[in-house]
């Protein structure tokens, strides 16, 4: 009899530290998951954002007249040799709702788009939950109007669809640029 609760008792506490190791390792999955998330969304916005920065640097290079064409909070066209060949480009950055995906607590999706000379735009970033393009006048006080613009804010958040632990991975950028041919 005192065997018998010896074997019960052994396989009580076997089955124990297999549901304990099981859950470690159920675990030890949803954090490489959620870690690889954020790592392709941190790779994504690095990609998408050394294009703008480079781009926004160069805000008016060989361009007359007004360098900017149209500005607002989350869109902005500008003037631009982006190939130097010397001719004028004009650069458009803009955002796009995406559609057939479902909304993560309520957020909505974009893609940050950029098209160059009016031609289809082409997304740079997916996932922007958030862009938002400050401008600032010589003085350092907020402006929306083209011709005064000497400094830019830029502030981009992205956010993941796929949910870990909790949470959705996210990725965030700013970047303050003083472009000199403004």
């Amino acid at each position: 009899m005192v065997a018998l609760l010896d074997l019960i008792g052994a396989a009580v506490i076997r089955g124990g530290i297999i549901m304990i190791l099981l859950q470690l390792t159920l675990s030890m999955q949803d954090v490489l998951y959620e870690r690889t998330e954020r790592a392709a969304m941190d790779q994504a916005m690095y990609e998408g954002t050394t294009l703008l920065s480079h781009e926004f640097r160069q805000m008016g290079y060989r361009a007359t007249g007004t360098e900017i064409t149209e500005l607002d909070t989350s869109v902005i066209t500008f003037k631009i040799d982006v190939d130097n060949d010397g001719s004028v480009d004009q650069i458009r950055y803009s955002l796009s709702q995406m559609s057939g995906i479902p909304d993560s607590l309520g957020v909505k999706k974009y893609y940050l788009n950029r098209s160059v000379n009016g031609a289809s735009a082409l997304p740079v970033l997916r996932y922007v939950t958030r862009f938002r393009i400050q401008c600032f006048d010589v003085n350092g006080q907020y402006t929306l109007t083209p011709y005064q613009v000497k400094s830019l804010n830029v502030i981009l958040q992205t956010q993941s669809n796929n949910f870990f632990n909790g949470r959705y991975p996210s990725s965030a950028w700013q970047g303050h640029f003083f472009p000199q041919n403004l």
